[in-house]
């Protein structure tokens, strides 16, 4: 690893958009950004010079929702989380390197079978593994009539407060419960919350006693009103919140986790009537998350089980209305905020991490230029470079 140096040659993003070409260069040392100062600055004895090839630099980018077992390229993505631990490992380590090439240097793990996220946080943390930053929840909670395939049953306040407990003692950032499914009950009005209130009030209490934040797989309607209500941090999906979902939203400051993606990426390796049950919504969900997007509720952006696609996620906020300078903060500046890391990443300013990704093009003009990804840099190391065209 470089200890010291200068990327120069590049166009660097701050409040104003891009600079300039050669205008600005980075000083980085070690960790940290040690100084943003003008292209001409002589490189100090001791320090590289690097050239960055008229690059758009951004700060790393930060996924807010994603699985590390739950791979939508694999057939059988879903039934695949009840296989052995062996595999469930292989796969995360496989997601892992996909997320962090496509420009990911955090991620917010929503659940994974037998703490292997916690694990993994742990193993990245100490070098063994390499891979964005972690923020995990261990194991999701979920009734044993509810929705999902990563979480866990529990029922009732007492064995919910134990699981919270028990995430929080395996060493769990967030807490997450899965209130609803991802599509409405078959007549295709009502949104059934899988807990009740007390339930919900229960796992929120339970959580911010012992300093977590919480959040919650939800659609919308009853199971989104009461976790609101008694202080959820975070709302994930919302793909059927109506009019009164988004007003309570707004009214309480919460934020959500988009993840259009599930619904508007066609995937022939989903359970046989997953899909094209989820296509049958598509103009529904279009019209929710134009009107989430439209009242201002800030949002954060995540793949789900789509790693390294998280241009796609943005590409589908920009389509849906948001402009892609609200976009790229949702995915750096505002994720890093959620997370409770904005003191030091999320930013390309003095002091913080040097989490940065190299891109080809602006992505204030196309927002699908995030995909087009030069290099990544994670706390100051070069962990990725695309290779150079003959």
């Amino acid at each position: 690893m470089r200890d010291r140096y200068i990327i120069k040659h590049i166009r660097l993003y701050g409040e104003e958009g891009f600079s300039e070409p050669n205008e600005l260069a980075l000083m980085i040392s070690k960790e940290k950004i040690e100084d943003i100062c003008p292209e001409g600055t002589e490189t100090p004895e001791g320090w590289e010079t690097m050239d960055g090839e008229g690059a758009y630099v951004i700060p790393g980018l930060i996924d807010c929702h994603n699985h590390l077992a739950l791979d939508v390229e694999l057939p059988g993505y879903l039934e695949r989380m009840n296989h052995s631990e062996t595999e469930l490992a292989m796969i995360a380590f496989r997601t892992l390197q996909k997320d962090l090439a496509s420009g990911v240097t955090t991620s917010r793990c929503m659940g994974d079978r037998n703490y292997l996220d916690v694990f993994c946080k742990n193993a990245i943390k100490n070098g063994m593994l390499e891979g964005p930053e972690l923020f995990v929840a261990g194991i999701g909670m979920k009734a044993s009539h509810g929705h999902g395939y990563v979480g866990l049953p529990f029922d009732g306040e007492d064995e919910l407060i134990r699981a919270v407990r028990k995430n929080v003692f395996h060493g769990a950032d967030w807490i997450k419960y899965f209130s609803t499914a991802s599509t409405p009950m078959a007549d295709r009005k009502r949104i059934q919350s899988f807990y009740s209130e007390g339930e919900i009030a229960a796992v929120i209490n339970e959580a911010h006693r012992s300093g977590k934040k919480v959040t919650s797989h939800c659609i919308g309607g009853e199971a989104l009103q009461n976790s609101v209500k008694h202080g959820i941090d975070c709302v994930e999906h919302i793909y059927f919140a109506d009019e009164a979902d988004i007003e309570t939203l707004l009214a309480h400051h919460t934020p959500v986790c988009l993840t259009p993606t599930e619904y508007f990426a066609d995937n022939e390796n989903a359970p046989a009537g997953y899909h094209s049950n989820m296509v049958s919504y598509r103009q529904e969900v279009r019209a929710n998350m134009e009107r989430a997007i439209a009242a201002g509720i800030p949002f954060v952006l995540g793949t789900d089980g789509s790693h390294g696609k998280l241009w796609l996620e943005a590409s589908l906020a920009v389509e849906f209305g948001a402009k892609p300078e609200e976009v790229l903060k949702a995915a750096t500046e505002r994720a890093a905020r959620l997370l409770g890391i904005d003191q030091h990443t999320g930013k390309i300013q003095k002091g913080y991490d040097a989490d940065l990704v190299l891109l080809k093009g602006n992505p204030l003009e196309n927002i699908e230029n995030l995909r087009e990804v030069k290099a990544v840099y994670k706390k100051g190391a070069l962990v990725t470079a695309a290779k150079k065209e003959d």
